[in-house]
């Protein structure tokens, strides 16, 4: 969340999924764009926030950039990571 903070165009609203391909796990983050930010902000702050988890994590992401609303809410604690790997 604090990566997600430091992207001005970015809400904190999103979440996290794992998914395994072959034998390597892949890492997408869902976020969603502030109100107020315009529509071409969109490419350039998946970019950014994807150095900043690498240079936070060490480890590549795929950052989907989502409009507002598109990351799930809940009533309760919210599901921040979604891991579907198969045990």
């Amino acid at each position: 969340e604090e990566q997600i903070l430091r992207v001005k165009a970015l809400a904190p609203h999103y979440q996290i999924e794992i998914e395994r391909q072959g034998n390597l796990d892949e890492l997408t983050i869902h976020v969603e764009l502030k109100p107020e930010a315009d529509n071409n902000a969109r490419e350039p702050a998946a970019r950014e926030l994807a150095r900043h988890a690498k240079e936070m994590i060490g480890v590549s992401a795929t950052v989907k950039v989502l409009a507002q609303g598109g990351v799930a809410r809940s009533e309760g604690k919210a599901k921040r990571v979604v891991d579907k790997r198969q045990s």
